[in-house]
């Protein structure tokens, strides 16, 4: 299997990784106007839309939200993900949900998935993620945020790397694409946490 080189973020706290990690998909959604670069559409207003509809939306709205949870659990659990990372991914999702749920509620759709992992193994859970998904698009947004969440966290390991790689080929993503989604994403979080 490949391997992606991995990029280094500052030393920062929790809170600062999650206020920067907001401040990114704000920044790109903004940029979100006329034609779209890459970037916007990425990381832009339809994942925190998606993200706040699905904590109270309708069913395809809702399925989406747990899909784009679920991979972005699947990635920070890759490396048997412990109390203190599970309080930190919790935090990031409140903060870049405008806290729409509770640290209670994440908690227990973490519980979920690690059921249906345990259940069903991650190569079953991925295809479920990529049929809920459905479209290019949509599993375009879940990629990019399961890369900037699992960058975020201040650490990126083998296990989480092998991950991402089964996640970008689930989607249809070759691993030269993925890299480029990790630089990417790297790139806008040192800078958001330079200005903070």
């Amino acid at each position: 299997m490949e391997s992606l080189r991995v990029p280094t973020l500052p030393v920062s706290t929790v809170l600062e990784r999650a206020r920067a990690l907001r401040r990114v998909i704000e920044e790109q959604a903004a940029q979100a106007v006329g034609p779209a670069s890459a970037a916007s559409v990425q990381l832009g207003e339809s994942i925190p839309a998606t993200l706040r509809q699905g904590a109270s939306g309708g069913a395809s709205s809702a399925e989406q939200f747990l899909a784009l949870l679920e991979c972005t659990y699947l990635v920070a659990a890759a490396d048997s993900i412990t109390t203190e990372e599970l309080g930190g991914l919790s935090t990031m999702i409140e903060v870049v949900t405008g806290a729409e749920l509770s640290p209670a509620r994440i908690q227990d759709y973490f519980r979920e998935f690690a059921q249906g992992l345990a259940d069903a193994g991650r190569p079953a859970r991925l295809r479920a993620i990529a049929e809920a998904l459905g479209g290019f698009v949509e599993r375009q947004e879940a990629l990019h945020l399961a890369v900037l969440f699992a960058v975020a966290d201040g650490t990126l390991v083998r296990k989480e790397t092998r991950v991402l790689i089964e996640v970008a080929e689930a989607f249809g993503y070759s691993i030269g694409e993925l890299q480029a989604v990790l630089d990417e994403v790297a790139s806008l979080l040192r800078a958001a946490l330079r200005s903070a």
